[in-house]
């Protein structure tokens, strides 16, 4: 897919439709983008070159290159850390958060409790 063509609008379009909880499953079914197409759009999205976003899900440049383009799958090890990039973070105020919890209000409003995903990487080696 090239994401370079696409309107920012179509492009904010599709991220919407990763944390829409009333239709979850339109953008994520493989017959609509695959995982690889949804972890590029969203790393686009999200301002963050390959490298860089490699650091993060501690894979190889090359591997995450490979994902994108379809031609490999999702290491299981590292299926955990691409799927809560791809399904549980925000990048906001240039920072990668991690949507924790699912809660609602009294009046049945959605709250996101956000921390740091980097402090969730580090629970989750202390355990």
């Amino acid at each position: 897919m090239q994401y370079r063509n696409l309107t920012e609008e179509q492009v904010e379009m599709v991220i919407s439709y990763l944390f829409n909880t009333r239709e979850p499953m339109m953008i994520i079914n493989e017959d609509v983008l695959s995982v690889g197409d949804i972890l590029k759009l969203k790393r686009i999205h999200d301002g963050f070159s390959q490298s860089e976003l490699s650091r993060l899900l501690k894979m190889s440049t090359g591997t995450l290159c490979e994902i994108e383009r379809n031609i490999r799958s999702v290491p299981p090890r590292k299926q955990k850390a691409v799927d809560n990039y791809i399904y549980k973070t925000l990048f906001m105020l240039d920072r990668l958060e991690f949507i924790k919890g699912g809660k609602t209000d009294e009046q049945g409003n959605f709250i996101l409790d956000l921390y740091d995903i980097e402090d969730d990487e580090e629970d989750e080696d202390n355990e």
